[in-house]
This record gives structure tokens, C-alpha cells and sequence, in this order.
């Protein structure tokens, strides 16, 4: 028995390591995400110290409070420097022990060994799985993964024996887990929900669990009352950490009436790839309003008729209601409701809550399959080749995911409209010096979605670089009036972004002679944000080689103020003469 459980539990650490050992440890970090959290921030290079814990643990950097996640970066740094290939295999190891620890929950709850081992298995080598571990700076996935089963181990050791200390160490574990990722605030309602099934604690002692007697249950949502507090503290810390970056609007304000329409319909596309799955991209553009009105019908019928089927057969297959209630409620957070940027849906939303779909589907097909098809002779073989072939298709996928390039036109190949992506393969091949690939580029992502600033920013950089600067002012004079500040929760993002358009305007309008105008474009920019060293620097240049000696003096002082190593090129103050100023890029703020 003991052999058997090792060998099981051995099983689901190979499951979970394999695809990404066979696919390669990706020599590279990606752009999504990766160069702000980890490669290119000044924080996690310098690695795990006392000051750079203490900004893990209070940073609402990037819009997130996700202090497990930049500690477990810090001590990467630390331990390993910048090879992207260290991170990786950290992160694949942070998975198998969710995926472990899952697989000795799910046994310790329900008993059954065979069952508990395939659920983990699915879990562990899904390639729904793959963004979650493949993407170094989504480590607060399989962080949260290993938490999240964890505290389900301690709450099911607590639940069959009470006891202070057992008690006090799962809301720790919960703790670590909303640390990971605030998203898991639907832990303690799931936690009620196994209370139902396998556990059988909300029914009187000797009565059939789907009798649920009133008296226990409020006694069991009173115990839970302290994992509430802390599911809301971590609610309240993230929707703080979105309002100091001024990133809590919807993409592009779309209505609540888009919103549920998409999320009706992504709900489904989870369950379809979850079955079968193929064409997976790092990004799904929402379709706004252009859903047929009939789909969404079609699936929010669907979804009400599978949720009262499930829970009308709570009495003989309560399996089939805990999981279905399992995946259904722990995906509904994200269900893109409340839209936070431009995506219809994510693999990396389903890393948990496919569970519940796993759970479910494993238990049906083992209690209701004819008996000459479950005997173990025929059922273990195709559980086997099920498995091995997930463990191919993960492979291939991390294969994606090898370096930036290759896994942006893998998303553009299975995806239509992609203007996210198109926009992410131009930074890349601008950075690279391929201008006029990524020009290409950023004008098809503006033709998909000509409202979005950023692309014509971006856009007006590469011609800039290959000297076309009449095209790049008329990008950034549109990008001006697509992010004018207008007040509200993004006023803070949105000046940041407008005065560094005006400033980049400022240097293109310079750099063809129209000096009036770059001033006009400086002044802005240094109205917009006080603080912009490089604004005043090429104010003041600009001015000085209009013979405005004392305006410039008055820009190049405050720009040495605000930047001390300004002073090195402007030694004592010597401005240049009319018709010389100089207006360059001098602090990278593009």
C-alpha cells in the first residue's frame, strides 16, 4: 500500500516535471511581464536584502501587492543571478509540489488512491497548464497552487480531528496563499463547499451529507469567519495596489452588458480547452461587442442548465456538483466581469480551477462507466495514453515559449486580430533594430485598434529611429489627444503617459526645425509632470539655440537639480550658441 501511494506520488512529480524538461528550460525571459518583474528591475537585481524585502513586502509596483512573488524572485537573483533557465526550473518545481501536495489531498479527503492520482496527473501535465510555468513572472500561479493545496491538506487534517494549532495552521497556509495571489478570496466558499463533499461535515452525525442541517452549517460558516477577514484584507490590498497605478477602469470602458456577454462565452472556451486543448495563445483579444447575440444566449442557457443539473444530482453524484461548483466559482473572479486590460480570457485563469472540472470528470467516469470498460485492464491503459499525451502536448507548448519572438507569432498564427501581440512583436524587433518590420507591425495592430495610444507611441518611436520625423509628429499628435488626462482613477497613468508623449513630440518636432512647436511640446510636458529631467533638459537646449540664454539657464538648472549628471555635459552652465541646441533622447524616458 505504502509502495503503491510512493510510486503514485512519484508518478505526479515526473507528470509535472517532464513537459518542461523535454520542451528546454527557456534560455530567455519573455517581455510580457518578465523584463518589468524580474530581468530589467532595479529591485530584484540586486537580489534578497533587508531593503530589498522590505520592498517586496510593501510594493505596489506594476499595480500588484504580490509580496510572495517578488521575495521568491529576490532569492532567485540571490541564488542563481539573472539566468532565465534557473528561474524556470524554479518555478516547474514550485508546480510539481502543487501538484504533489494536491494529489495527497485529494487521497486524504475521498480515500481513493487511483482517482486521486489521475486528477493530480491531469493537473500537473495540462497544456492549459503550461502559461502558468513556462512564465517566469506567473510564479504567484504555482505559488498559489502549492498554497492553496496545502491549506486544503491542513483544513481536511483540521476538519476530522478540530484543534487550535491545527486550526491556526491552515489560515497561515491560507495567508500565504492570498499572498501569492489575492485572487484565491473565493477559498473560504470552496472550503464550504468540500465541508459538503468529500469532507460530510454540514449534515448531522449518521445523516446522508446532501442533508444539510442549518444548525451545523452556520456553525461551519462561523469557523470560517477568520479566512473571510483575511480573503478581504487581500481584496482590499489589491484593489489598492490597481488604484496607486490608476488601473482599475475597464479596457477601453466597456459596457457591463459587453462584459458578462464575454464572460458567458470565455466560461466555455475554458471547458473547450480544458477538453481539448489546442491553439492556445499568451493572449485572446476581447471581441468587444461583435458577439452574436445568439452565442451568448446560447451559452448563458448552457452554463445555468450544467449548473442546475450539477446540483439537482448533488444527491447521487455530489462529486459532480463539488467540482463543477469548484471550477465554476473559483474561475468566476475572473471571469472578466470586471475587465482589467484587453483580453477575453487566459489560460493561466484556469491553472486552479481546472481542478474541479478534473475532479468531476474522473469520479463520473469511474463510478458511471460500464463495468467491463472500468476494469482496471482497459481504463489504466487509456488513462495512460491520455496522460502521455498531455505530457507531448505540454511539451510543445513550453517549446513556445522560448523567447519572445517565437512565442508572439505562435499567438498571431492561432489567434485573429491580435493587436496585443502585434504590438508586443514590434517592441521586440524595434529593440532589435528591425524598425521596419516592427512599423509593419505597429500598423496592423493600430488598424485593429486605432484608440489605443500606446501603439501609436510606439509606432512614432521606430519611424523616429529611421529618421522619418514628420510621421512619427503625426503619431504622437494623435497619441496626445488619445491620452489628454481627463481626471478619475487613471489620472495618474494617464499624465505619466502624456507628458511622455509630449516629450518625445518635443524631440521629433526639434529634430526638423520646428523649434516653436517642440518648446510648446516641452513646456507641456514639464507642466504635466514637474519632475521630467529630460523635458527641461531639451527644453533648455532648445531655447539656447534660439538665443533664449536666460529661459534655457532656468530649464537646464532645473533639470540639473531634478538629475545631477546633467551637469557634467553643461559644464558651468556654458550654453551652446543660436542655432546649435541640441534635443536628444538624454534620459531614455521614451
Amino acid at each position: 500500500m505504502r509502495r503503491s501511494g510512493f510510486a503514485l506520488a512519484m508518478g505526479v512529480l515526473l507528470l509535472a516535471s517532464l513537459p518542461y524538461l523535454a520542451g528546454g528550460p527557456s534560455r530567455n525571459f519573455v517581455s510580457l511581464d518578465d523584463f518589468s518583474y524580474i530581468s530589467k528591475n532595479p529591485q530584484v537585481r540586486r537580489g534578497l536584502t533587508l531593503q530589498t524585502a522590505h520592498w517586496a513586502l510593501t510594493s505596489t509596483e506594476d499595480g500588484n501587492w504580490y509580496p510572495l512573488r517578488r521575495l521568491s524572485h529576490l532569492a532567485d537573483v540571490s541564488l542563481l543571478g539573472l539566468d532565465a533557465r534557473g528561474h524556470h526550473l524554479v518555478s516547474v518545481a514550485w508546480h510539481a509540489a502543487a501538484a504533489l501536495l494536491l494529489f495527497l489531498v485529494l487521497h486524504r479527503m475521498t480515500g481513493m488512491r487511483w482517482r486521486s492520482f489521475v486528477v493530480a496527473g491531469l493537473f500537473a501535465a495540462h497544456p492549459l497548464q503550461v502559461e502558468s510555468v513556462a512564465w517566469a513572472a506567473e510564479r504567484s500561479n504555482v505559488q498559489a497552487g502549492l498554497f492553496f493545496a496545502l491549506t486544503l491538506l491542513l483544513w481536511t487534517r483540521q476538519a476530522r480531528r478540530p484543534g487550535a494549532g491545527r486550526y491556526a495552521a491552515a489560515l497561515g497556509s491560507s495567508a500565504l496563499a492570498l499572498a501569492a495571489k489575492p485572487i484565491l478570496m473565493t477559498l473560504p466558499f470552496l472550503l464550504l463547499l468540500l465541508d459538503l463533499w468529500p469532507l460530510g461535515r454540514l449534515s448531522r452525525p449518521g445523516a446522508p451529507p446532501w442533508r444539510v442541517s442549518g444548525a451545523v452549517l452556520g456553525r461551519r460558516v462561523l469557523e470560517k469567519i477568520p479566512l473571510l477577514a483575511l480573503a478581504a484584507f487581500s481584496g482590499a490590498m489589491a484593489v489598492y495596489a490597481h488604484r496607486q497605478l490608476g488601473s482599475l477602469p475597464t479596457f477601453l470602458s466597456l459596457p457591463f452588458a459587453v462584459r458578462l456577454a464575454n464572460a458567458a462565452v470565455a466560461f466555455w472556451s475554458y471547458v473547450g480547452k480544458l477538453l481539448w486543448p489546442a491553439d492556445l495563445a499568451v493572449f485572446y483579444p476581447h471581441p468587444g461587442s461583435s458577439i452574436p447575440a445568439g452565442k451568448v444566449a446560447a451559452a448563458a442557457l448552457l452554463l445555468a442548465a450544467a449548473t442546475a443539473l450539477a446540483l439537482r444530482s448533488a444527491r447521487r453524484r455530489p462529486w459532480l456538483a463539488a467540482g463543477w461548483l469548484w471550477f465554476a466559482g473559483m474561475l468566476a473572479p475572473m471571469s472578466g466581469v470586471v475587465q482589467f486590460g484587453g483580453h477575453a480570457l487566459a489560460d493561466r485563469f484556469a491553472y486552479l480551477p481546472s481542478i474541479g472540472i478534473f475532479l468531476a470528470l474522473v469520479w463520473t467516469v469511474a463510478e458511471d462507466l460500464p463495468a467491463r470498460l472500468a476494469r482496471a485492464r482497459v481504463l489504466a491503459p487509456l488513462t495512460g495514453a491520455v496522460l502521455a499525451a498531455l505530457v507531448v502536448a505540454s511539451a510543445a507548448q513550453t517549446g513556445y515559449w522560448k523567447d519572445s519572438e517565437t512565442l508572439f507569432r505562435h499567438s498571431l498564427a492561432v489567434t485573429r486580430e491580435n493587436w496585443m501581440i502585434r504590438n508586443s512583436l514590434a517592441v521586440g524587433l524595434s529593440e532589435e533594430g528591425r524598425h521596419e518590420e516592427a512599423i509593419a507591425n505597429y500598423r496592423e495592430a493600430i488598424r485593429i485598434q486605432p484608440r489605443m495610444a500606446d501603439m501609436r507611441y510606439n509606432l512614432a518611436g521606430s519611424l523616429a529611429a529611421l529618421g522619418r520625423h514628420e510621421e512619427a509628429v503625426g503619431q504622437l499628435r494623435v497619441a496626445a489627444t488619445l491620452v489628454a488626462p481627463s481626471g478619475g482613477p487613471t489620472a495618474l497613468q494617464d499624465v505619466r503617459r502624456a507628458a511622455s508623449v509630449q516629450y518625445n513630440l518635443g524631440i521629433s518636432l526639434a529634430k526638423i526645425g520646428r523649434r516653436e512647436e517642440a518648446i510648446a511640446a516641452f513646456r507641456e510636458a514639464v507642466r504635466l509632470r514637474p519632475d521630467h529631467a529630460g523635458a527641461w533638459y531639451n527644453l533648455g537646449n532648445v531655447l539656447a539655440g534660439l538665443g533664449r540664454s536666460a529661459e534655457a539657464t532656468a530649464s537646464l538648472r532645473e533639470a540639473v537639480r531634478l538629475r545631477p549628471e546633467y551637469a557634467r555635459t553643461l559644464p558651468g552652465f556654458v550654453l551652446p550658441p543660436a542655432g546649435e541646441g541640441r534635443a536628444a533622447r538624454a534620459d531614455g524616458q521614451r
